[in-house]
């Protein structure tokens, strides 16, 4: 995409906007934060248009986090026999575990489809990071509406959370961060690479079941260790280096009593985070310029 200039005075006397496709002037920054308004009137077109002409609207938001713990209870719980022996309940557990895990999810789809919108990106200029930001901004009302589901349960099993809870709302940005800059690698490279369109979510889902969010990592040790030796070291080896460990592990432990805070795979989730955010935006910001004329 070529570069346009503005004139270089206008009779009002208004100040020169240089607009550069690859971006690395320090307008696109300031564009950014000029658009904001853009983005919160993206995302609430992103929340009608989601729920509108469906027969329960905002149900969804509430029947999908029910059915998802429904499944994983009885996959992990029932068949693979991870059930906690815990005073917590096991439902509450999952629940918590799969808010967390949801909001990474929610960062790869939303990094994934940045790159989306062909036909808007042709016709006017903003800064293409406005997608993800408004997308992450209209996922927030899912996640109120599940905090309040997940109130009921408390109230329902008479589970009292910590006050540390309080943790959870911002313990949930580091997941959607790790989540946005793994999408936009996803969705720099899916532009010429479509299969990836259809093997991340693949990935999504066998990473849900080998990242502890319907069981505890201490339980899952006991489990491997029944099967082997082998099993045990190879499960301890992936857990150390999965890049949401921590972050699942951090979010439980701000809801569940009988979690403990690992610090050493909270840094180690950190360590992933930020060259994969790097990494993402980069790989964002070069897509950025060219991808209307090949999707």
């Amino acid at each position: 995409m070529a570069k346009s200039k503005a004139p270089e005075q206008y009779p009002q006397g208004r100040p020169t906007v240089v607009i550069e496709a690859n971006g690395r002037n320090g307008q696109y920054w300031k564009d950014l934060w000029n658009y904001r308004g853009l983005a919160f009137l993206m995302a609430r077109r992103d929340v009608t248009v989601r729920y509108k002409q469906t027969i329960i609207g905002f149900g969804w938001a509430i029947i999908t986090p029910i059915f998802n713990m429904i499944i994983m209870s009885l996959i992990f719980g029932t068949f693979a026999g991870f059930r906690e022996t815990s005073e917590i309940p096991y439902n509450i557990s999952v629940f918590v575990g799969a808010l967390g895990w949801g909001m990474f999810v929610r960062g790869v789809n939303t990094g994934a489809g940045a790159l989306a919108g062909a036909g808007l990106a042709g016709k006017v200029y903003f800064p293409r990071l406005i997608n993800p930001i408004s997308s992450v901004l209209s996922s927030l009302i899912d996640t109120a509406i599940s905090y309040l589901v997940l109130g009921l349960m408390f109230v329902g099993y008479g589970y009292v959370p910590p006050l540390r809870m309080l943790l959870s709302f911002p313990l949930l940005l580091p997941p959607v961060i790790l989540g946005l800059g793994a999408g936009f690698v996803i969705g720099s490279y899916s532009i010429k690479w479509r299969d990836l369109r259809s093997i991340y979510p693949f990935a999504l889902t066998l990473g849900q079941y080998v990242t502890p969010v319907a069981y505890s990592a201490e339980n899952a040790a006991n489990v491997m260790q029944k099967v082997g030796e082998g099993t045990l070291s190879l499960y301890q080896m992936f857990s150390l280096v999965n890049p949401m460990t921590g972050y699942e592990l951090a979010y439980k432990w701000s809801i569940l009593t009988d979690v403990q805070f690992d610090v050493r795979a909270f840094l180690v989730s950190v360590a992933w985070t930020v060259p994969v955010l790097w990494w993402g935006i980069v790989r964002f910001r070069k897509a950025e310029r060219d991808f209307v004329d090949i999707v």
